[in-house]
């Protein structure tokens, strides 16, 4: 039920914002795509399942452990949750892991606004839809948190303001680790013009 909650609830709306997102300023500088290409290319692929994948895993993995050492837990002993599913520590752990993965994806759209380009030259809130996206993911993540027929149905937990802390920084890194990427990006873009104008003029 969480990874429903997940592919069906959290996802769709941030989703459908980014198909009306505007082309970046520098679309028309790239080359064109191969009519051949399909919409799901390997540079999609890897970006998507390995980098963003990648930093939702380790927001995940993060908040677990967050919650498991907040009750108790430290190297050397057995997890909790191990043989009890039903343990209040290891369900704390789990809606942490859930939630993490909610607040990741708030970064990860904001990423996937541009290719290149800082997605504060596009305006950070400038996407009403995706606004609305958010919102009403982190609405859906308190609800099934707290109210208590939806607890029983997610298997969750009311979570404290330590665990939210955590939360509302993660989206944060995200966006401050790819706009560093994306930087890195552009500015290797910007060495191989400034390369390859020399060249040109030569010829």
């Amino acid at each position: 039920m969480q990874i429903l909650t997940i592919d069906l609830g959290t996802d769709m709306l941030p989703a459908l914002g980014l198909g009306t997102e505007h082309p970046e300023s520098t679309v028309m500088d790239r080359p064109p795509r191969s009519p051949h290409e399909s919409l799901l290319n390997k540079h999609v692929m890897r970006r998507a399942f390995l980098w963003y994948g990648m930093l939702g895993a380790a927001g995940s993995l993060l908040a677990y452990f967050f919650a498991q050492i907040q009750g108790g837990w430290h190297p050397g002993l057995p997890m909790f949750g191990i043989g009890a599913d039903l343990d209040p520590v290891y369900v704390r752990a789990t809606t942490m892991a859930l939630a993490a993965i909610v607040f990741t994806q708030i970064g990860e759209v904001w990423n996937c606004r541009t290719e290149e380009a800082s997605v504060f030259s596009v305006g950070l809130f400038s996407n009403k839809q995706i606004n609305i996206g958010i919102v009403f993911e982190i609405f859906l993540i308190v609800l099934i948190t707290l109210l208590p027929p939806l607890q029983g149905v997610f298997h969750t937990c009311p979570l404290n303001l330590e665990d939210y802390a955590l939360l509302a920084v993660m989206p944060f890194v995200i966006l401050a680790i790819e706009e560093t990427r994306k930087a890195i990006v552009r500015a290797y873009h910007r060495k191989s013009r400034n390369s390859a104008t020399p060249q040109e003029s030569e010829r």
